[in-house]
């Protein structure tokens, strides 16, 4: 049985004034520990390439009534959000690179951080690599229900700011439907 000690921790940490400071240096660590909690639950049979139950753990990446804080390593991914909000003002080229690698990383909460950052920050992350990370991979990150929330929002985000062409683009794959690798993921 789990406890709420990360939560209390870090909850308690938010309110010195100093964290805040030190979240944008501790931006990349953030992304390496949860990855490594990723790669051990890959380990243990509990996530892949196109599934690791984030959005179960944790519905929404930005603060939302329905994350409920039962799972300990869902603190994670608040501390990496966090990191990056902050990092957006403190050093934003930084920010833009952790986005970046966390499209590298093949993990669906990394997709749904980054989706996040799209939406969030879009005068930080161009909509060009915004769309394109949407719809890559045979347009399985439109479509997953891995993703679904940050999805729905990124393409409130995008569009409003895409060009003709690449609206086009978008309606397209949306009229299009799921590839049928993916309809089984909605």
């Amino acid at each position: 049985m789990g406890t709420d000690y990360a939560h209390s921790v870090l909850g308690a940490l938010e309110k010195v004034d100093k964290w805040a400071d030190a979240l944008p240096v501790l931006l990349p660590d953030a992304t390496a520990l949860l990855r490594d909690a990723l790669d051990l639950m890959r380990e243990l049979g509990g996530a892949s390439d196109r599934e690791d139950l984030s959005y179960i753990h944790q519905p929404s990446i930005s603060d939302h009534e329905q994350n409920n804080d039962f799972n300990e390593w869902t603190e994670l991914i608040v501390m990496t959000r966090d990191a990056w909000l902050t990092a957006t003002d403190a050093d934003p080229e930084m920010a833009k690179i952790e986005v970046k690698r966390w499209l590298g990383i093949h993990y669906p909460v990394f997709r749904r951080l980054a989706f996040f950052a799209a939406a969030q920050r879009p005068d930080l992350i161009d909509e060009g690599l915004a769309l394109g990370s949407l719809l890559s991979d045979d347009h399985y990150w439109l479509w997953t229900s891995m993703t679904r929330r940050e999805t729905i929002r990124l393409i409130a985000s995008l569009s409003t700011r895409i060009s003709p062409e690449q609206s086009e683009r978008l309606q397209a794959a949306i009229n299009n439907g799921p590839r049928p690798r993916c309809s089984a993921m909605i």
